[in-house]
């Protein structure tokens, strides 16, 4: 039982394995590398970004609970 348990885990594995080939060039290798290091900035600046405004919630705690409990940062009016 055991074997056959293993057998088909190795078959498994033996197929996804071939499914991984990728040939790549000078070209694909040079666009690879630039979408990645566009990802990268765009990813440092989100981070940045998330930093500054954990400071923001830490330097103004109560006046951003007084202003979201009042509704005042909604996008849309409130229907009533």
């Amino acid at each position: 039982m055991k074997n056959i348990v293993l057998i088909m885990a190795l078959a498994c594995l033996a197929l996804t394995a071939q499914g991984q080939v990728v040939t790549l060039n000078l070209d694909k290798c040079r666009e690879m590398a630039l979408e990645n290091s566009r990802k990268m900035s765009i990813a440092a600046k989100q981070q940045e970004k998330a930093g500054y405004d954990l400071k923001s919630y830490r330097a103004f705690p109560v006046a951003w609970r007084r202003w979201t409990s009042c509704g005042c940062n909604r996008k849309r009016p409130v229907m009533t």
